[in-house]
């Protein structure tokens, strides 16, 4: 830049037409109402500065601060001054810096005073000037969130409600919350993740056997879309893909990407900003410089709203679960066809009958208050985790209210043949229907009128025993196979007790599994004699000295102790109760698994693993194979079979074997060895029941099973309720599969 004075005329001058001789090829001027302004690149801030100090006379520091222009970034101004010979010469010197890189180099050195007015700057506008003595907050209380006088800062007067789960904006302890990055830069989730069910991982010990992780995620589901705008927690709008960039990930930097579905609704005219701004109740909607061409607002972005929008008259289910179909991850919701008027049925109330110990807000089927005695899982739903598109399947091929929905509005439920094999497998029996069908059990299975009016017959849903929280024991899904069945079945099952007793009265499941011609067929075991209910394996395993010394260790150490689900497994001879017990430190991101305990007639036991679990409860100490005796002759020899204490340990011994043989199946995915090592375990089992001391499991025995093993009746008449003459409450079939209550 030059810095030459002509004798008898001022630098000051020459400008704005000198501009580039003093100040740089890339500077521009204007003068107007007494102020001369320059400006120059942020690259020469300081070499400006020193000019106009040094070359244009201007030792006065007036002030600087900055203004926050959409779309361009924070133009930073100083104003200076050349006094003398009764002469007041103004500059305004100005420079922009991007809103994502808001840096430039400090003036101190240039000008002293300029500390303090750097300061508020950057607590006003979050400009950051490098080489700064100190930028302490000078006007703001320590702690405030966010910078004021930004134009994407959210008055707390503006808001609604409370953030979920967290703080109004502005509030210290919310970070990076403000109305740019609640709904232009954080839009999405991101990867999926899946885990085992049967086996533990090894870093650190006992912590989630993954099958899919990280971040983008990587493992068994191979190529797939992974950014997720709509799901169960985007419940606030968010505008994508305009001019401001969206945070996928922070990996050695900041991953973005620009929304390139066509969901939502364009903001590209103004007549849509107003309405939206209207309609939102923000008015930096309309005016804000981060909407532009592209810009798309996206909202009703959880599933259950996108099903509720396209099909009104169905009930949709309360727990929505994903799964990646063909390259998406798609959200699987069962819908449901209800009526409240069908004939000489009974009534119950959706929120109530399908609340447990697990369930919250979100989960809760939508028609809380709705009254119904007609409830079919007529159509399978799934949402678009990226595009939120919504598409409808016939499920229930004979539901008469389907039917009509159908007719009234053609072509919004594809039929049940357009259900493609890859989202066949991922289809299951609906929780919300089996808990309202297990409701109605506890007082509809009593076949004999004098018990039925006295209910002393009645059962209940146990209340779930490891938790503090209220609720009933949630239905659990397990693969197993129930007397009677030729081979373990993806199954829906669930516990009851007598009504005000704590035994057992019964256990029930139906087979899950969608792709199985046995699909919906309930299979009911009735227990007689008395055998612990899930309460009272709890309360013993609460009392077990081995969970005592456990709990002691734990004490003075930052760990909780998070109790798993209790399972209850029919073996013949008795129930066998298994729980997992998990540790939760204060660092960690999930429970890792420590003990195993195990329950199988009076005997409880507290291992490190479920293997060494059941060679506990059932009485076996290692490995059963004994070193053959070396006094006996070589060759083959006959053996009677085994029997007794024997027999218990060679069904250990063969169970752990299949458990083993099991686990390295999974490693490998050589499913069918898996499958043949399952059947080998449940068979193992039932063997190691039948050979229990009679002292062990004395009393602890079910019914025998009417119909091969168990109480599967046939289905009732499709498209019908079941009902009961003159005015009595319907009873259900034991095994409707997924029909009408």
């Amino acid at each position: 830049m030059s810095e030459r004075q002509h004798p008898g005329h001022h630098p000051y001058d020459g400008l704005p037409d000198a501009v580039t001789e003093l100040f740089g090829e890339d500077a521009t001027a204007e003068s107007a109402y007494d102020l001369l302004t320059v400006d120059v690149p942020a690259t020469e801030w300081i070499a400006a500065l020193r000019t106009a100090r040094d070359g244009l006379g201007c030792t006065y520091f007036d002030w600087l601060s900055a203004v926050d222009e959409p779309g361009s970034g924070f133009r930073v101004c100083a104003h200076v001054a050349a006094l003398g010979n009764g002469t007041v010469r103004r500059l305004m010197l100005r420079t922009t810096v991007p809103h994502d890189a808001a840096v430039l180099p400090s003036a101190v050195d240039v000008y002293a005073g300029a500390a303090w007015h750097e300061r508020e700057t950057h607590e006003m506008f979050g400009v950051a000037f490098e080489g700064h003595p100190g930028l302490a907050p000078l006007l703001l209380p320590e702690g405030f969130e966010g910078h004021p006088l930004r134009k994407d800062f959210v008055l707390a007067a503006r808001v609604a409600k409370a953030w979920p789960g967290a703080k109004e904006p502005g509030v210290p302890g919310l970070p990076k919350r403000n109305w740019i990055n609640d709904h232009f830069t954080y839009t999405h989730g991101y990867g999926a993740i899946a885990a085992r069910g049967t086996t533990t991982g090894k870093n650190p010990t006992g912590s989630p056997d993954f099958t899919e992780s990280g971040l983008p995620s990587t493992g068994e589901f191979g190529e797939y879309e992974q950014r997720i705008y709509y799901g169960e927690k985007t419940e606030q709008y968010s505008i994508v893909g305009g001019p401001q960039k969206e945070l996928d990930y922070e990996e050695d930097g900041e991953k973005t990407t620009s929304y390139k579905g066509d969901s939502g609704v364009s903001l590209s005219n103004t007549f849509n900003r107003a309405a939206y701004a209207v309609s939102f109740s923000e008015p930096q909607i309309l005016y804000s410089g981060a909407i532009g061409e592209g810009s798309r607002i996206l909202y009703n972005r959880t599933p259950k709203e996108r099903v509720e929008a396209v099909a009104p008259w169905l009930t949709i289910d309360g727990d929505a679960y994903p799964a990646v179909v063909d390259g998406r991850i798609q959200w699987i919701v069962d819908a449901y066809t209800t009526t409240n008027g069908y004939p000489y049925a009974s009534r119950t109330t959706l929120g109530d009958t399908t609340a447990d110990s697990l369930t919250t807000n979100q989960r809760a089927v939508v028609a809380q208050q709705n009254q119904v005695n007609y409830i079919r899982n007529s159509v399978k739903a799934t949402v678009d985790a990226y595009d939120g598109k919504v598409k409808l399947y016939e499920w229930d091929t004979k539901d008469p209210v389907l039917k009509t929905w159908r007719k009234a509005f053609p072509g919004t439920v594809e039929a049940r043949s357009k259900i493609p094999q890859s989202l066949m497998d991922h289809l299951r029996y609906p929780q919300d229907l089996f808990k309202v069908q297990r409701e109605l059990l506890t007082r509809y299975h009593v076949e004999d009128p004098a018990q039925f009016y006295s209910g002393s017959d009645a059962w209940q849903v146990p209340a779930d025993p490891t938790t503090k929280e209220s609720g009933s024991v949630p239905p659990y899904y397990l693969s197993m196979k129930m007397p009677g069945q030729e081979q373990q079945a993806f199954s829906l099952t669930t516990t009851f007790t007598p009504r005000g007793r704590p035994n057992l009265g019964a256990f029930m499941a139906v087979n899950a599994d969608a792709a199985s011609k046995d699909y919906g067929t309930m299979r009911l075991l009735r227990v007689t004699s008395t055998v612990k209910g899930p309460g009272q394996v709890q309360s013993e395993l609460n009392g077990n000295d081995d969970v005592a010394e456990f709990v002691r260790n734990l004490k003075g150490t930052d760990s909780d102790i998070d109790y798993g689900n209790l399972l209850t497994v029919p073996l013949e001879g008795g129930f066998l109760y298994i729980e997992p017990v998990y540790t939760r430190g204060g660092n960690q991101n999930y429970p890792l698994l420590r003990k195993v305990a195990a329950s199988f007639g009076s005997k409880i036991v507290f291992e490190n693993n479920l293997g060494d679990a059941l060679n506990a409860v059932f009485g076996v100490d290692g490995d059963a194979d004994q070193t053959p005796d070396p006094s006996e002759p070589p060759g083959d020899t006959t053996k009677p079979p085994a029997t007794g204490t024997e027999a218990l340990k060679k069904a250990i011994a063969d169970a752990q074997k299949a458990y083993e043989d099991g686990e390295t199946a999974l490693k490998e995915q050589d499913w069918p060895a898996y499958g043949k090592a399952q059947d080998a375990l449940q068979e193992a089992l039932e063997r190691a029941a039948k050979a229990q001391p009679a002292g062990g499991s004395e009393g602890e025995k079910a019914d025998a099973p009417e119909k091969d093993g168990a109480e599967a009746a046939k289905k009732p008449d499709e498209g019908e309720a079941a009902k009961k003459p003159e005015g009595e409450a319907a009873k259900p079939e034991d095994s409707g599969g997924d029909q009408g209550t």
